[in-house]
């Protein structure tokens, strides 16, 4: 009887700690990730972080504000290089952070498709995005998604630009 009762709590012991050891594991899995955000952009003619990637000579900065699903309220921040002939961008690194203050890292590139006229205008662009880590419950996150990046050009020489971007996708974590 007492061997039965040892062997049945130590088998329940096992039971229990694989329930544990499994509910708290790495399940990562695709996560739909949808939201809309605005900012503001700048160009950094200080960096000279561009000039051997485009010969342009600025990089442009930016952060946004908004709220994407999985994440509350998000912050983002980024910056790139662009291409002076074809608008394009490249070379973009950009970092979300949620609510809870975990980030999600990006590289990104970006092209031009809508046409360039004077001011004001609003230049659109499909930005490719590739998550490649993060912090917290993003550790371990990857995946790639699309955005829309509107940048509305008033005055050539206003010293920031104001974006809006959406965002949908997935990311998996």
């Amino acid at each position: 009887m007492k061997r039965k009762s040892v062997r049945f709590l130590l088998s329940l012991l096992l039971v229990c700690f694989s329930v544990t050891v499994a509910g708290s594991g790495d399940n990562p899995h695709p996560r739909p990730l949808m939201g809309m955000m605005s900012g503001e952009a700048i160009a950094d003619y200080d960096s000279g972080a561009c000039v051997s990637v485009t010969g342009a000579p600025w990089q442009t900065i930016s952060s946004m504000t908004g709220n994407l699903t999985h994440f509350g309220r998000t912050e983002y921040f980024s910056t790139h290089c662009a291409d002076p002939y074809t608008l394009a961008l490249v070379d973009g690194e950009a970092t979300l952070v949620s609510a809870d203050g975990d980030e999600v890292w990006l590289t990104y590139t970006a092209d031009l498709i809508s046409p360039f006229t004077p001011p004001p205008v609003v230049l659109v662009y499909s930005v490719h995005n590739v998550v490649v880590g993060g912090t917290g419950r993003f550790e371990n996150a990857s995946g790639e998604f699309v955005s829309l990046v509107f940048v509305t050009i008033e005055d050539l020489a206003a010293p920031s630009t104001p974006l809006g971007q959406e965002i949908f996708g997935s990311i998996t974590f």
